[in-house]
């Protein structure tokens, strides 16, 4: 064996004791699971495909921060805890971030970012929704208006007529609609 042969040799022991490997690739269309947190790579290097790809950083239960590619990026992928254990490190476009964290989770996305507790949710986008469970904000206020509009009381000379400034409570419905969505 001749000095260079060896060297190539130690070298490749040398590589074969890292306990990670760094790849890139694309994302394979439609391959994306968001409920699985996983997705399909097609290695730039030879072509093949791995899959089961995490989107997020921890292994095991459904918390993390989790990165969405967009189908067909470039991607880069490790295996930092060993063989067959691939993990998305970057993108060059995401789709979706989420954040989870013991049933609550921020998702954020070119649209909207929406805040979900688990109980009560709220959205923003081009308008602003705000729900808890079958209930939501626009909806309970303009209820609230709509019966301000039809108040009357009794007096000396029996009951009186509506308000009149229901056109002002008109006014107030009319700028909920702008801001606030059901």
């Amino acid at each position: 064996m001749n000095r260079n042969s060896v060297r190539i040799i130690d070298g490749l022991r040398e590589l074969s004791r890292r306990p990670y490997e760094i790849v890139s690739g694309k994302v394979v269309g439609g391959s994306i699971d968001s409920g699985a947190n996983t997705m399909s790579v097609v290695l730039s290097a030879n072509g093949l495909e791995i899959k089961d790809v995490l989107l997020k950083a921890t292994s095991d239960g459904i918390d993390g921060v989790i990165a969405i590619p967009e189908e067909g990026s470039d991607v880069v992928i490790g295996s930092i805890d060993g063989p067959g254990q691939w993990t998305l490190l970057q993108a060059s476009s995401i789709s979706k971030w989420e954040i989870r964290l013991h049933g609550r989770s921020v998702a954020v996305t070119p649209e909207s970012i929406e805040i979900d507790t688990g109980m009560a949710t709220v959205r923003v986008a081009e308008k602003v929704t705000v729900r808890c469970g079958t209930e939501d904000l626009y909806t309970l206020l303009r209820d609230a208006l709509d019966s301000i509009k039809l108040i009357t009381v009794t007096t000396s000379t029996g009951p009186s007529s509506v308000p009149v400034n229901v056109a002002m409570f008109d006014g107030i419905l009319l700028r909920l609609n702008n801001l606030l969505a059901a």
